[in-house]
C-alpha cells in the first residue's frame, strides 16, 4: 500500500481529543506526575524537583538534570504523538555525560510527556543537552491538528536537563498525596531522588527481608521476594503482592493476584506480609498508564504461578501459628471435648489439624465459631440416640439389621433408602394434592405441575436417565409455537424453574436427549419428552389429545429444533372423558417411520404405575407417609423455599 497518497480530506480532531484520548495521564493529577517523573528517569536524572502551588492559577514546575534535548529531537521526540521510544532510543536510558549506570526506561508509546494537559490546555518545556537552550510554548488544540507548537525562543542556561512549567487551571494537586504516591510508586534508588517543594520523597527500600526466590515462566524470569511489611510499609497500600517493572510499581499492590485470591486482606497476616515481584522483561506487557497489564496467556501465567508461591509461602510462614491457635482453642474447650468419647475427641482434633494444614490465615475468631460448631456437631451424633432406639428392638428387629449389616454398609444403605424415600414422597404428595378437598385450594402451578415435571421417572424407566435435560432449543422452539397461548404472569420466578412454560391452563415441561451425528463431529437432539400437565380437576376430552398431536407436529416440521428426534409427549389431567376411554394414546407419522408419541393419562394412573414400579412398598410404609402433610413432602421434594403456606394440609 502506497503511503504517499494525498488525501481528499484529512482528520479533524474535536477540541479536547488529546486530553481525551490520554485517559488518567490527563484526568487524575497524581498519575500525571508520576508519569513526569518517570519522564525525567527515561532521561537519565538523577534528581527531579517539583515546586507546587497551593493554589490555582500559580505555576507548577518539574525539574531534573537529565540528558535534556536538542530542538530537533524535541520536534521529533515530543511533537510527535505515540512516539515508539524503544524503536528510536533503545529500551535502556542514556545518561548525561560524566554519568554512568544501566537503567531501564519506562516509556514506551510516547504519552506520559503530555501529563502537563491534565493541569491546563497550554504548557512550556525549557530544555538544554548540548550548549543550545531552547523554551517552547506547546498547546492542546482543534481542527486539523490535535496539539502543536505556538512558540519556541532560545533561553541562556548553563546546565543540562530538563523543565516542565504549567500554570494550573484545573486539579490542583496536594503536597502530602503527591509525596505519598511518589513513595510508593517507586523503589529506592541511590543515584535518583525525588523532591517536592524541596523536601525529598522517601523512596522506600526493601527491609525486613524474610526470603528470595527465583522461578521461570514462559522463558521470563522473576525475582519474589518476600518481606516483613511491617518493617517496611509505612502505609496499607504496600500490603499485598505487588509487581514492580524496572523499580516502578505496576497498579496496586492486592493479594488478588489475576484470578487467584492469595489471602483476605482483612487478616492480620495480610496486613504484615508484603510479597514484591520483580521482573523488567515484562515491560511491554504494562499499558500505557502502569495501572495494570494487558491481558494475555504469559501474564496469566505468571500471576498464577505467583500466586501459587504467595499461598506456599503464607502456609509455611503461618504454620506455627496455626499450631499455637489450635493447642489454644483445645485449652479453651477442654471441658467439652473430655466429655467426647474417644471417637469425637479425635474427629475435633482432626479437623483442626486439617485448618492449620489447608487455611492457616483463617481468622482466630471464624475458628473458634467452627471449633465450637463441630464440637456441637460431635455431641449431637455421639450414639447416644443410635443406643436409645437399639435398646427399643425387638429380637426380629435386630436380627434384621444384623444381617443387612453383613451385606450393606452404612452408607449403601442410606444412599439407598434415600432415593426410595424421595420417590415415595412424589407418590404420597401427588395422592394427598390430587386426592382431597386439599385440590381445590392449593397453589397447584407451584407443587402438582413443578412436581410432575420434575419426576421424569413417572412416565417410564426409559426417561429417568441423567442424559434428559432442560434444553433451551426445545424450549425456545415451543415458545415459538405456543405464542399467545403463554401466560408470563403465571410463575412468580421464572429463574427459579426455566424448564416450565406456563399456558393459561396447563404447564408444559420439555427435556432433550443430545448425540453426535453419525457423520462429523457435531451434536444433534435425539429425543424429547413433553410433559404437559392441566389444572387438578381438569377432564381430558379429545381436544387436549389433538392439540398436543398438532404441537408435536409443528415442532417436527418447524426447522427450530436440529437432528430428527423422537418425541414422547404426555398430557396429565384429573380424568379422562368418554372420547378418550379408548383412544388416549396416538402416533405420529407413517406406520414404521413415526417420530412422535401422544398418550393422556391421569394423576391416578400415575400414582398406580409408580406404585407398582416401586413394589408398593408405600402400602407397606403407609404410616410413615400418612403422618407428613401434603405440603411438607412437596418442599421436601422440590425444595422450595417460597411455596406459599396453606392451612388443613393433613
Amino acid at each position: 500500500m502506497k503511503n504517499n497518497v494525498t488525501p481528499i480530506q484529512g482528520s479533524l480532531f474535536e477540541a479536547g481529543y488529546l486530553q481525551r484520548s490520554l485517559g488518567a495521564i490527563s484526568n487524575e493529577p497524581l498519575v500525571a506526575l508520576t508519569e513526569l517523573v518517570a519522564n525525567a528517569w527515561d532521561a537519565g536524572a538523577s534528581k527531579v524537583a517539583i515546586v507546587m502551588p497551593n493554589r490555582l492559577d500559580e505555576r507548577l514546575s518539574i525539574t531534573d538534570d537529565g540528558i535534556g534535548m536538542t530542538r530537533d529531537e524535541f520536534y521529533s521526540r515530543w511533537m510527535t504523538l505515540g512516539y515508539n521510544r524503544v524503536k528510536h532510543q533503545g529500551k535502556y536510558v542514556k545518561f548525561p555525560l560524566g554519568r554512568q549506570g544501566r537503567r531501564l526506561a519506562f516509556g514506551r508509546n510516547g504519552v506520559g510527556r503530555h501529563g502537563l494537559l491534565c493541569f491546563s490546555d497550554e504548557y512550556q518545556v525549557s530544555t538544554q543537552k548540548t550548549d543550545e537552550a531552547w523554551q517552547f510554548t506547546v498547546r492542546a488544540l482543534s481542527g486539523t491538528q490535535p496539539f502543536g507548537l505556538i512558540g519556541e525562543k532560545r533561553i541562556s542556561s548553563s546546565e543540562h536537563g530538563t523543565k516542565l512549567e504549567v500554570k494550573v487551571d484545573r486539579n490542583l494537586p496536594d503536597c502530602d498525596e503527591v509525596r505519598e504516591i511518589l513513595s510508593i510508586r517507586f523503589l529506592y534508588d541511590p543515584n535518583f531522588s525525588i523532591s517536592v517543594n524541596k523536601i525529598t520523597v522517601a523512596l522506600e527500600q526493601l527491609a525486613g527481608f524474610i526470603e528470595q526466590k527465583e522461578i521461570t515462566v514462559d522463558g521470563y524470569r522473576i525475582k519474589i521476594t518476600c518481606v516483613d511489611s511491617t518493617r517496611w510499609a509505612r502505609r496499607k497500600a504496600y500490603h499485598g503482592v505487588a509487581f514492580w517493572v524496572g523499580g516502578r510499581l505496576v497498579g496496586d499492590p492486592s493479594w488478588q493476584v489475576g484470578n487467584d485470591l492469595v489471602l483476605d486482606g482483612r487478616t492480620s497476616p495480610a496486613r504484615r506480609f508484603s510479597i514484591i515481584v520483580q521482573c523488567d522483561e515484562i515491560i511491554d506487557f504494562v499499558v500505557p498508564d502502569w495501572s495494570g497489564f494487558y491481558p494475555g496467556e504469559i501474564i496469566t501465567n505468571i500471576q498464577h504461578r505467583v500466586a501459587e508461591f504467595a499461598d506456599s509461602f503464607l502456609r509455611r510462614v503461618l504454620a506455627g501459628r496455626a499450631k499455637e491457635t489450635k493447642a489454644s482453642l483445645l485449652r479453651k474447650h477442654r471441658d467439652q471435648i473430655e466429655k467426647l468419647d474417644v471417637l469425637g475427641q479425635i474427629e475435633v482434633s482432626e479437623f483442626l489439624n486439617n485448618v492449620a494444614d489447608t487455611a492457616p490465615t483463617i481468622n482466630a475468631d471464624a475458628l473458634e465459631v467452627a471449633t465450637s460448631a463441630v464440637i456441637n456437631l460431635v455431641q449431637s451424633r455421639s450414639g447416644i440416640s443410635l443406643l436409645a432406639k437399639l435398646s427399643k428392638f425387638d429380637t426380629e428387629d435386630i436380627e434384621a439389621l444384623d444381617k443387612l449389616l453383613d451385606e450393606w454398609s452404612i452408607q449403601d444403605i442410606f444412599v439407598v433408602l434415600r432415593e426410595i424415600d424421595k420417590r415415595l414422597n412424589v407418590i404420597a404428595a401427588l395422592d394427598k394434592l390430587v386426592n382431597s378437598p386439599l385440590a381445590k385450594t392449593v397453589d397447584e402451578l407451584h407443587t402438582i405441575h413443578p412436581l410432575v415435571t420434575q419426576a421424569r421417572w413417572l412416565f417410564g424407566n426409559q426417561f429417568e436417565s441423567e442424559e434428559y435435560t432442560f434444553n433451551k432449543t426445545v424450549k425456545k422452539a415451543l415458545e415459538e409455537l405456543f405464542q399467545k397461548r403463554i401466560d408470563p404472569n403465571r410463575l412468580y420466578n421464572p429463574r427459579h424453574r426455566p424448564d416450565l412454560i406456563c399456558l393459561s391452563d396447563s404447564t408444559v415441561s420439555a427435556f432433550a436427549t443430545e448425540k453426535f451425528r453419525d457423520a462429523g463431529d457435531l451434536v444433534e437432539i435425539d429425543a424429547i419428552l413433553i410433559i404437559e400437565v392441566k389444572k387438578a380437576d381438569k377432564v381430558l376430552t379429545r381436544e387436549e389429545l389433538n392439540q398436543a398431536e398438532g404441537y408435536v407436529e409443528d415442532l417436527s416440521a418447524s426447522g427450530l429444533i436440529d437432528g430428527n428426534p423422537k418425541i414422547n409427549a404426555y398430557v396429565v389431567g384429573k380424568t379422562l372423558d368418554n372420547s378418550l376411554a379408548r383412544s388416549n394414546e396416538r402416533k405420529v407419522g407413517k406406520q414404521g417411520s413415526e417420530f412422535g408419541r401422544i398418550e393422556a393419562c391421569t394423576f391416578d394412573q400415575l400414582i398406580r404405575t409408580a406404585e407398582r414400579r416401586l413394589f408398593r412398598l408405600r402400602d407397606k410404609l403407609q404410616s410413615h407417609y400418612n403422618d407428613i402433610p401434603a405440603l411438607d413432602l412437596v418442599r421436601k421434594v422440590l425444595s422450595e423455599p417460597k411455596q406459599p403456606p396453606l392451612d388443613n394440609t393433613n
